[in-house]
């Protein structure tokens, strides 16, 4: 079962700003839930704008009314050599020390907030702004998840299941997941899904998987498509054509290019006739001869079938159909 949620996850109420890798949800590829934003505004310092040079202080002219001394009569004397003028420098400014982004991103984080914890695990995880550190990361989804966060249990959970950070976990991923998916979460509800379909990390249970896929194919596409294998397969569940065919219709109408192959080989005649095909089987195996296990509907099989119906307290029309496979199937085989 090739499975893969795209989903991408964004803090509730947290503000848009500038966009960073996207991370997304899987339980089969091991990605993160986040199409990341900042969600503190942390916005670069604004430029250090020089100081004014000093104003240097003019010389003062003669006032009008200042008299030289009456000139004395005499030789004139020599005149001093003139004095070097020292340069006029401008003040100096230190560089400013560039500010920290992420200091504010991280106060915050510290004082409890849960978008900044969700965005600092983010971060660390996509090494945006801060090296690539996976203990980091798990450390902040751990804080943002504690504090009831779906989007951050959605990733703590994968962080487990891959062994990000930490030891591969996938009974502490499943424990996550569920508290994810609990709060509506729908790709932890498909990773859910996945883990009862596989037994990863909990025991296998295809109702479980069947209920859980359900409730995330309200916005995971990729849900419809393995509800539409599991039904096609039979695997640990009834077989259901008809169901296993409104499955890949929906997951089509996703997007889902797989879905569009499947339909083109579960047609609706196909369907009718594996539902038969079982059917004859199930007969068979109760001792009453359908005359064949072809798929093809005859005389015979329409006998065989009102003669299990009027056994089961049935109205006795020989029509085959997925209600009439399942009470062949209910049914104990006679010793």
């Amino acid at each position: 079962m090739e499975q893969d949620s795209n989903r991408v996850a964004r803090s509730p109420g947290a503000p848009s700003g500038v966009a960073l890798a996207r991370l997304a949800g899987a339980f089969a590829a091991g990605a993160l839930a986040g199409g990341l934003a900042v969600f503190l505004s942390v916005s670069p310092p604004p430029p250090v704008q020089p100081a004014a040079p000093a104003a240097t202080q003019a010389a003062q002219p003669p006032r009008d009314d200042a008299r030289a001394p009456a000139a004395q009569p005499g030789p004139a004397p020599e005149a001093a050599p003139a004095q070097p003028t020292p340069p006029v420098t401008q003040p100096t400014t230190p560089p400013a020390r560039p500010a920290d982004p992420l200091q504010a991103l991280r106060d915050a984080a510290e004082r409890g907030d849960g978008a900044a914890q969700f965005e600092l695990g983010a971060r660390h995880a996509a090494g945006e702004g801060v090296p690539q550190d996976w203990v980091a990361a798990l450390a902040w989804f751990r804080r943002a998840a504690e504090a009831g966060g779906a989007a951050a249990q959605h990733n703590l959970a994968v962080l487990h299941e891959r062994g990000r950070g930490t030891e591969p976990d996938p009974v502490e991923a499943v424990r996550w997941y569920e508290m994810a998916a609990l709060q509506g979460y729908r790709p932890s509800q498909f990773n859910l899904a996945v883990a009862h379909a596989r037994g990863a990390g909990t025991p296998r249970d295809m109702g479980k998987a069947v209920a859980w896929f359900e409730r995330a194919a309200e916005q995971v596409p990729q849900a419809n498509y393995a509800l539409g294998e599991i039904f096609e397969g039979g695997v640990g569940i009834g077989r259901d054509l008809e169901r296993a065919r409104s499955h890949y219709l929906l997951a089509e109408l996703g997007g889902d290019a797989r879905a569009t192959a499947r339909l083109a080989e579960l047609t609706p005649e196909a369907v009718e006739r594996g539902t038969l095909r079982e059917i004859q089987e199930q007969l068979a195996r109760l001792r009453i001869d359908p005359g064949g296990t072809d798929g093809r509907m005859g005389q015979r099989t329409a006998v065989a079938i009102r003669r299990f119906q009027k056994s089961a307290g049935l109205p006795e029309d020989g029509k085959p159909g997925q209600a009439l496979l399942e009470r062949l199937r209910a049914a104990p085989a006679p010793r």
